[in-house]
């Protein structure tokens, strides 16, 4: 249990980030908009937002997945059996392939973060020039 704790913190601030994120991002949206297609870009936003999150998820999980199938040192059976849930083939693993494995999954983890920041980085290069472009009517 006391593994699990050790998430709080990491989750508080993420928590705490996304709620003084997201108002203000969601105010400078529909600022943009003319009065009659608020309802649309309120909705617009509304369903966007969750897509972006789970694409984003899922590409960070392909990410994780793939360093890891690349930089495992268990072979083919025993590395889905693992990544399954096969309490049982795991706990058959040698100390020395759950020593490799659980580095190959940390890499995969490192692998993972720097294409959450090269995604993050690129959507502030993005923001920056469309927020430089004045919008005609």
């Amino acid at each position: 249990m006391s593994s699990l704790l050790a998430f709080v913190p990491g989750l508080a601030l993420a928590g705490s980030g996304a709620g003084l994120f997201n108002p203000p991002l969601t105010g400078a949206a529909l600022a943009a908009l003319p009065a009659d297609r608020l309802g649309v870009g309120s909705g617009l936003l509304s369903t966007l937002r969750p897509v972006g999150v789970l694409l984003g998820t899922t590409v960070l999980g392909l990410v994780l997945r793939a360093e890891v199938a690349h930089t495992s040192p268990l072979d083919g059976a025993a590395l889905a059996a693992t990544q399954a849930g096969d309490v049982g083939r795991a706990a058959a693993l040698s100390d020395t392939a759950r020593a490799g494995a659980a580095a190959a999954f940390t890499d995969g983890f490192h692998a993972a973060g720097t294409a959450a920041a090269l995604g993050f980085l690129a959507a502030a290069v993005a923001a920056v020039m469309v927020r430089g472009h004045t919008r005609q009517t």
